[in-house]
Parts: structure tokens; C-alpha cells; sequence
């Protein structure tokens, strides 16, 4: 199992964050990962993404051309990698803030309502956890639990958002579980 993941949004979004936890989650199901950031100079509103590979073998280097999963927090995220995404791949789009394809967009999309959800747990500060949330249940690449485990671990020094943060997690596990195929 190899797979290359991208997750592309505004700085400010937690694109940073959800990409280390999904590979510290990985890692800590017994899997290999590299996370690879990436960002403008400009902090909140600049590009920001980062690339996530993990694996079942050791991988030898991080860097790849078309990845298997984007998940795109915003329009400018999808229009930059849709296009990329291997045909047999998958895009997960937020449905309010990355709607449009990107054009000669070919992998299969998910649209998925995670600013709604996010709303309804903080006023939408943590679409980026609705977001893995639900991505890691419709694929099952990682383990829920692990992603609980180490995201109580990133969030130790902020105690006052790790409630905030499981809870949308939760509310993107739960959306993911209902859409399941």
C-alpha cells in the first residue's frame, strides 16, 4: 500500500497541522510516513499546503507528481492540484470553499460539507479536522483511534482547543461513516 496525499488551503486553515497528524497517526498504526509542508511567505490567507505519503514498506523518497488523494480546504487548493490527481485518485472538496473543478479535472470528487459541520462544533475553525476526519473514514487509511491518540498529543500545549478539536474530528468521522460506500 503507497499513498501519496495532498492537502492544499490558505494558510491559517491547519493544512500544517492535519498533514503531521495524519502521519504521526500512520506511524503509530505501524505504517511508514513522511510529511513534507509547504507554504508562502504570507502566514493566514498565503498557499499552504503539504504532501503526506504513507506506506506499508519504507519509502525511499517523499517527493511524487500525481498523488492519489487531494484534500482541497479552499478553490485555490483544487485549482492548483485537481488537475494532478491520478484518474484513479480522489479529490475531497469542501462544498462551500472549493466547489468549482478545476479544469481537465479527472479523479473521482468528494464534496463534502465540512464548513457546515465545523460551524456547527466552533464557528468553523477546525474544517481542517472535519476534513480528515471524514477522509480517513471513507478511505479507512488510518485508524480513528490513532488520530485521537496523537491529536490529544499535538494538542497538549493548547488544552483549551482539544476538546473543540476531538469534537470536530468526531463530527467528520461520523459524516464520513454515513457516506461510506
Amino acid at each position: 500500500m503507497l499513498k501519496e496525499i495532498v492537502i492544499a488551503g490558505s494558510g491559517g486553515q491547519g493544512i500544517q497541522f492535519i498533514g503531521q497528524l495524519l502521519g504521526r497517526a500512520a506511524v503509530r498504526q505501524g505504517l511508514k510516513a513522511t510529511y513534507v509542508p509547504a507554504y508562502g511567505v504570507e502566514r493566514r490567507g498565503g498557499t499552504s499546503f503539504c504532501s503526506v505519503v504513507i506506506s506499508d514498506q519504507e519509502i525511499y523518497a517523499p517527493v511524487f507528481t500525481q498523488p492519489d488523494v487531494l484534500l482541497a480546504l479552499d478553490q485555490r487548493g483544487r485549482n492548483q492540484y485537481g488537475t494532478q490527481i491520478k484518474s484513479t485518485g480522489l479529490i475531497a472538496a469542501d462544498q462551500d470553499l472549493a466547489l468549482k473543478p478545476a479544469p481537465r479535472e479527472t479523479a473521482r470528487v468528494i464534496m463534502l460539507p465540512a464548513t457546515q459541520l465545523a460551524e456547527q462544533v466552533c464557528q468553523g475553525g477546525a474544517l481542517n479536522l472535519v476534513m480528515l476526519g471524514a477522509y480517513v473514514t471513507l478511505t479507512g487509511i488510518i485508524q480513528p483511534e490513532n488520530l485521537q491518540v496523537e491529536l490529544k498529543a499535538m494538542s497538549a500545549k493548547k488544552p483549551v482547543l482539544l476538546e473543540t478539536n476531538l469534537e470536530a474530528l468526531a463530527e467528520g468521522l461520523q459524516w464520513g461513516r454515513k457516506h461510506a460506500k
